[in-house]
């Protein structure tokens, strides 16, 4: 199963779990990025860049970055069975946050829950109403 295909399965739990799992490999793709980004953008033509590609490429921060896996991770638990309820831990503060974050990206972004029944199978013992 693709990366893609189990990431939309499983949810921002298991994206969250997917970006811990991975956190090494993806501040360093993110760090070349920006190195190869800059260097790039120096050499190429002018005539060869969308203006808002690369402004939006120039915009992308390290320290942004981050910011943003410390706070994912500030929510202590991936567990899909963690609290929905809690402002501070678990899958359901995580998704809020992700959620208010979207939302403050454009007034024109449309940003909502998308909530599905998940079967017991598994780790997962019960029927368990999932919102991504």
């Amino acid at each position: 199963m693709s990366d893609d295909r189990a990431l939309q399965q499983v949810g921002i739990a298991g994206f969250l779990s997917f970006l811990r799992s991975r956190l090494p490999a993806i501040l360093q793709l993110s760090l070349t990025l920006l190195v190869l980004g800059h260097s790039s953008l120096a050499s190429a033509q002018d005539s060869d860049l969308d203006p808002r590609i690369a402004q939006l490429v120039a915009s992308i921060s390290a320290e942004r970055l981050g910011v943003i896996l410390k706070k994912l991770e500030s929510f202590e638990t991936r567990s899909t069975l963690s609290s929905t309820t809690s402002a501070t831990r678990g899958i359901g503060a995580a998704r809020q946050w992700i959620f208010d974050e979207m939302k403050g990206y454009s007034p024109k972004l449309r940003v909502a829950f998308d909530s599905y029944q998940v079967v017991p199978q598994g780790r997962i013992t019960r029927m368990w109403n999932c919102a991504t």
